[in-house]
C-alpha cells in the first residue's frame, strides 16, 4: 500500500489532500496539532485505508525533532509539505512569538521534513515531494512581510531541489496558489485585509487537484489560476518598488 505523509492535515488544503488520498486507499500518515481533529480523520478514513496519526506542533523544536527521529526509516511515496502559518498586520506591531512560529513552521520544519523524507526517496530512487508555497513568494508583501518572505524561501528551495534531483526518479513540485477559501483566512487575521476582495479566491478542492496534477506532470513550479499566473508573469516587467506598492494596495487594511 502506498504511503503518503500530509502535514497540516486537519484543516484547509491539508484536509482536502487527506480526502483525496484517503478515498483512493493510500496509507495515510497525518500530521497536525489538533488531536481531536486527527482522531476524527482516523475514524472517517480507517474503513477505507490504514491511518497513522502524528500529533506534532511543528513550531516546537522538541516535537519536530522527535517526529523526524520517528520517521527516519519511513519511506513515503508521496510527501505533502503543507503545514503553514500566516499573520496579517504591520511587522513592528506583530507579536514576536508569532513571527518565530511562522518561520519555524514555514521554513525550518518544511526544510527538515523535506531533508529526511528525500533521503529515503533517494535510497529507493522514487518518490514525490510537494511543497506548498504561495504566489506571495514571488513578491514582497507589506502587512504580511514575514509570510511572503517564508514562501519565497519555499519556492527557491523547491527549484534548487528539482535541479539537484534531475537525474533521480524523484519529483519535487512547488504549489503556489493565491488566496484560498479556507480557515487560513481567519487564522491569519486576513478578515482585516482587502486581499480577498481584490483577487480571485480559489476553493480548496480546485487548488488540491491542481497541485496533484502538477505533481504528476512533474511541474517544478505550479501557479494556480490564470489571474495569478498573469500577475506573476507581469511582475517580471515591473520595478521592485512599484511591485511592493501594488502588493500593499491589494492587501491594505479594510476600511470599517
Amino acid at each position: 500500500m502506498k504511503k503518503v505523509l500530509i502535514t497540516g492535515a486537519t484543516s484547509g488544503l491539508g484536509l482536502e489532500f487527506t480526502r483525496y488520498y484517503g478515498e483512493r486507499g493510500y496509507c495515510l500518515h497525518l500530521l497536525g496539532r489538533n488531536n481531536d481533529k486527527l482522531l476524527e480523520l482516523k475514524e472517517k478514513y480507517s474503513p477505507l485505508c490504514e491511518v497513522k496519526l502524528w500529533k506534532v506542533d511543528l513550531s516546537i523544536d522538541e516535537q519536530l525533532n522527535h517526529f523526524l527521529n520517528q520517521i527516519e526509516n519511513e519511506t513515503y511515496e508521496i510527501v505533502i509539505n503543507n503545514a503553514g502559518l500566516g499573520d496579517f498586520g504591520p511587522f513592528v506591531k506583530s507579536e514576536l512569538n508569532k513571527v518565530e512560529e511562522m518561520v519555524k513552521v514555514n521554513v525550518l520544519a518544511l526544510t527538515k521534513i523535506a531533508h529526511v523524507t528525500l533521503q529515503n526517496m533517494v535510497k529507493v530512487n522514487k518518490g514525490y515531494l510537494l511543497n506548498v508555497a504561495s504566489m506571495a513568494g514571488f513578491m514582497s508583501g507589506p502587512n504580511m512581510a514575514v509570510y511572503y518572505a517564508t514562501k519565497s524561501y519555499v519556492i527557491h528551495l523547491s527549484e534548487a531541489l528539482t535541479a539537484e534531483l534531475k537525474n533521480e526518479n524523484i519529483v519535487v513540485s512547488c504549489l503556489c496558489p493565491g488566496p484560498v477559501d479556507t480557515q487560513f483566512y481567519t487564522r491569519s487575521n486576513l478578515d482585516n485585509s482587502t486581499l480577498f476582495k481584490n483577487l480571485w479566491v480559489a476553493d480548496a478542492p480546485t487548488v488540491v487537484m491542481e497541485g496533484i496534477f502538477g505533481l504528476q506532470k512533474r511541474k517544478p513550479i505550479n501557479i494556480v489560476g490564470f489571474q495569478n499566473q498573469v500577475i506573476v508573469f507581469a511582475s517580471r516587467f515591473v520595478s521592485r518598488k512599484a511591485l511592493v506598492r501594488m502588493t500593499q494596495y491589494i492587501q491594505e487594511y479594510r476600511k470599517k
